[in-house]
């Protein structure tokens, strides 16, 4: 739900304004994440950190017309012809969405660039 709910406006916000569509993890792509869940005695609360890496696709769902709490259901625009690569850190304390921070970068590639080349091989 993270990646939906704030990874995807995080991510989207990247993207040109021109674009109309969100942009969404393509489903069986490369997705990569790690997870870091320390817990705060003080305040009962568990704080997690996560370095996400998605692989996105432009989506058929219109960014004006679909909520963010649709997005699971929206499919990707096929044949693909762009990816958006990122990287990002998102921090929060679990089960508080006003806590959520996020930081990070994308890059739009060509399918083949993104999915040929490992990082730092070019």
């Amino acid at each position: 739900e993270l990646v939906y709910r704030s990874g995807a406006p995080f991510t989207n916000d990247k993207l040109p304004r021109s674009e109309t569509n969100w942009w969404l993890p393509i489903p069986d792509g490369k997705f990569h994440a790690t997870k870091i869940r320390t817990f705060n005695k003080a305040k009962n609360q568990y704080y997690t950190t996560y370095n996400i890496q998605p692989t996105n696709a432009r989506s058929k769902c219109a960014r004006d017309t679909v909520p963010i709490s649709a997005l699971r259901k929206c499919a990707i625009e096929m044949p693909l012809t762009q990816l958006q690569v990122c990287n990002y850190m998102l921090a929060w304390t679990e089960g508080d969405w006003s806590s959520v921070e996020i930081e990070g970068t994308c890059d739009i590639r060509a399918p083949r660039i993104a999915y040929s080349h490992k990082a730092g091989s070019y």
